[in-house]
């Protein structure tokens, strides 16, 4: 056989490969977001469905909300939605989408750069990780946020690892202003990728790789995509600075000093996102396992050239992130899915480290180390709590299968607006004051206010609310170890959805 047919082979053996290891985790990650499924919530997802509204009954659209801003979301589901049509799959496709094209870029990048065995390791990492689980099963920008910023750097990895020492080819540089204009879809996300286009910032300043000349490049891809979006808005608006009016206003109830979600003991501001980090189920063991093998790897001297590259970009891209999520304590909350970026990269390295422990020998620590991230992962699946909706859906459900009108909550109806929709039920429930002979649906989880006793209330129905893993440990545990927010909406008491009829006394 010829040198160039042996090439070709080699080449179709390492692509046919990947596209194996592509199907494998790609199944992987599908079977665990079915197992899994946190679906419909009712709360910025809805925001999102309202967008994709704006774009198929308004175009051109503009948004009125940082919500409703976020095309590389809002776009995607309204073509889902011209395609699939008005339906939940509609809603959730974009998100899986981006999840499955994460999935492809991680395990290209470390094939590459690092070889199979390190692919595999970062895949079943990954995709077994639970905020890239929770947040893949839910209509949420993060993954999608995710796949830009990685998109980004793995085109910085591919240059450099490209460049050996010399100047960039125009494929090159075509390549960084393409690695700029993913920075650029990132931050139409989500503000919070300004961090990774400030790491990009550190390696310019440090000249890792390229001349910063070269490095403007990137920026400049960044400001095409970012100018194109303020002109666009400001044509339609006549305010130049529409998107950034709305984002700086879109919430003022951030308070570091309060739990808004961490679900951890609050001690102050500087120290709680280490606290976070270690003790949020979210996490698993992430910040127990992973963070010391990327330190660990990080001192390795017999890495090779792309190993290297990788090491530099997913370990200054964590630590900018983390570290400036961290101090702006005063425009963000303190919450795991805003470490996800972080996570994504500490595992990459992870990988490259156990498989550098498999080459040296020592098998049984990384079959080890595996397992236990992968059980502390499953673990805290199993504990997160996935009934937000539980009484929405039970809502919706009663409305069609009784064809009745019902009485409920003004949240409950909120929430459940989209699922109501969906079904052709939306005047079947309401939350108009209720008089004797109508049916009236209670759900505790939104409205844990005790029932009228002067009314004769006749129950219909009645399906107890489960707890989730997470729920039932916290509310076995002394108050004072345990943050409210761990115990839910409905405390520590279990609960019923009811169905009543008003009767009079």
């Amino acid at each position: 056989m010829t040198r160039n047919g042996e090439r070709a082979l080699n080449l179709f053996d390492k692509r046919s490969g990947m596209l194996w290891l592509f199907f494998a985790a790609s199944i992987l990650l599908l079977s665990m977001l079915a197992f899994f499924w946190v679906g419909f919530l009712g709360s910025d997802d809805a925001l999102y469905w309202r967008g994709a509204s704006g774009w198929l009954n308004h175009f051109p659209y503009l948004g009125g909300d940082h919500w409703t801003l976020r095309h590389t979301l809002v776009v995607p589901m309204a073509l889902a939605r011209l395609i699939f049509g008005n339906s939940a799959a509609s809603l959730a496709l974009p998100t899986i989408l981006y999840a499955e094209g994460t999935i492809a870029i991680i395990g290209v990048l470390l094939w590459r750069n690092s070889g199979p065995l390190t692919a595999i390791i970062a895949l079943v990492l990954i995709s077994t990780y639970p905020q890239m689980i929770i947040y893949s099963s839910t209509a949420d920008i993060d993954v999608g946020e995710l796949f830009f910023v990685l998109l980004a750097f793995f085109l910085l990895s591919s240059v450099f690892a490209r460049l050996n020492g010399r100047k960039p080819s125009p494929a090159d540089q075509r390549a960084l202003f393409f690695a700029g204009t993913s920075l650029g879809l990132a931050l139409l996300s989500r503000e919070t990728a300004v961090f990774s286009v400030a790491a990009v910032a550190v390696l310019c300043l440090a000249q890792y790789k390229l001349e910063r000349k070269y490095y403007l490049l990137v920026f400049l891809g960044v400001i095409a995509v970012v100018g194109l979006e303020i002109t666009y808005l400001w044509s339609l608006s006549g305010h130049f600075l529409y998107r950034y009016s709305l984002d700086a206003h879109h919430d003022n109830t951030i308070n570091r000093w309060i739990d808004q979600g961490a679900a951890i003991p609050f001690v102050h501001p500087a120290i709680d996102p280490i606290i976070m980090l270690l003790l949020n189920h979210n996490f698993g063991l992430v910040s127990w396992i992973a963070i010391p093998l990327s330190i660990w790897v990080s001192r390795r001297r017999d890495l090779s050239d792309g190993e290297r590259i990788l090491v530099v970009l997913m370990g200054t891209l964590a630590l900018v992130w983390s570290v400036l999520a961290a101090a702006l304590w005063t425009a963000l909350v303190l919450i795991p899915r805003y470490y996800l970026i972080p996570a994504i990269c500490v595992l990459i390295l992870a990988a490259i480290a156990l498989n550098k422990m498999w080459q040296d020998g020592r098998r049984w620590l990384p079959c080890l180390l595996v397992a236990l991230l992968v059980a502390s992962s499953m673990g805290a699946l199993a504990l997160d709590n996935r009934n937000f909706m539980i009484g929405e859906h039970k809502l919706v459900e009663l409305a069609v299968s009784r064809n009745i009108t019902i009485h409920t909550d003004k949240q409950t109806l909120r929430r459940a607006d989209l699922l109501l929709e969906w079904a052709d039920a939306r005047g079947r429930v309401t939350d108009a004051p209720f008089h004797s002979g109508d049916f009236v649906f209670v759900n505790p989880l939104r409205n844990p206010s005790k029932l009228n006793p002067s009314i004769d209330w006749k129950l219909l129905y009645e399906s107890p609310i489960p707890f989730s893993g997470g729920h039932l440990i916290a509310c076995s545990l002394p108050d004072r170890l345990v943050p409210k927010a761990m115990r839910g909406a409905g405390g520590c008491q279990h609960d019923s959805l009811k169905l009543y009829q008003v009767g009079a006394n």
